[in-house]
């Protein structure tokens, strides 16, 4: 198969990247997997908001599959820019829902837990009612919306709070203050789940090389949740690494959400029991799945201070 995946400086791609390279090889582009091929592909080499630039390139290269990791995500930026908001998560969502139907590829795209309100009070089920409560949230649920109604193939794959050793993230930001030995303050009442990108990244490997032989995963067209198990605050969340790095966790102190001209929902944890039973995934909890990012960072500072 021909694999294409979209916003290649992601945090999501990347770790997808590293997971194709250590079972093939290939340049930094492209990469020769096992019995795959994948192409990375960057804003500079495929911007998804242009349709005819997505169907002549989707066509060109054979492509079989497609990973949506593009994505317009800055929260508070998306309220005063949300026609570039709208152009990525929107426009971009349908023209790659299009252009795979138009060439019967299959699409793998990522949403967001921010397309729920947070007042339910219990984890959301994938067919509990949407209604984002900010401009990202909408474009988020939108994008889910073009891609439904383009009727191909595709696996939406609701994720949260993600972070990975790439790019820039809350718990490379927490991080960062703990091995600097700073104090930091995180809010206490707003609560989602933790997700290692590594751990969506090896899913949607796993998914789509698993799916060679029968088209058993990529035909089952829906709407799932994919996040580390168990819920958290932002504020357990900087505790755990805190913890996990070695210093005291009573340098991080709590505080409740104040008023920042974005509302973001107060509970958005999850229930992932249907990805569970549809695509036979066992969901590490949120705590350990932290660890092996933790001890990536940490070795990246020692190979640093060697250095």
């Amino acid at each position: 198969m021909n694999i294409l995946v979209t916003g290649a400086n992601g945090q999501l791609a990347q770790c997808l990247k590293r997971l194709v390279y250590a079972h093939g090889n290939g340049h930094p582009d492209s990469y020769v997997g096992e019995k795959d091929y994948w192409i990375f592909a960057d804003r500079e080499t495929l911007d998804i908001t242009k349709l005819d630039d997505v169907v002549d390139f989707i066509k060109k290269n054979y492509i079989n599959v497609i990973v949506n990791c593009a994505a317009y995500t800055n929260v508070a930026k998306a309220e005063v820019d949300y026609d570039s908001a709208y152009a990525v998560n929107v426009c971009g969502s349908e023209n790659l829902a299009f252009a795979s139907k138009a060439n019967g590829a299959g699409l793998i795209h990522i949403s967001t837990d921010y397309v729920f309100d947070g007042k339910k009070g219990l984890p959301y089920l994938v067919d509990d009612a949407t209604n984002p409560l900010n401009a990202y949230g909408k474009s988020k649920c939108d994008g889910e919306k073009v891609i439904v109604l383009q009727g191909g193939r595709y696996l939406i794959f609701r994720t949260s709070w993600l972070y990975s050793q790439y790019g820039k993230n809350f718990v490379k930001t927490i991080a960062g203050k703990c091995i600097g030995g700073e104090p930091c303050t995180v809010v206490n009442d707003q609560f989602g789940c933790p997700t290692n990108a590594n751990d969506l990244a090896r899913f949607i490997y796993r998914i789509i090389t698993e799916n060679n032989a029968d088209n058993r995963y990529l035909s089952k067209s829906g709407i799932y949740h994919y996040c580390n198990s168990g819920e958290a605050t932002w504020y357990d969340f900087a505790r755990a690494i805190y913890d996990k790095i070695g210093d005291k966790v009573d340098k991080v102190q709590p505080m409740k959400t104040t008023n920042s001209g974005v509302e973001r929902p107060m509970y958005s944890v999850m229930d992932t029991s249907l990805t569970s039973e549809i695509f036979n995934e066992e969901f590490k909890s949120w705590e350990d799945s932290l660890s092996e990012v933790i001890n990536e960072i940490l070795t990246e500072v020692i190979s640093l201070i060697k250095a």
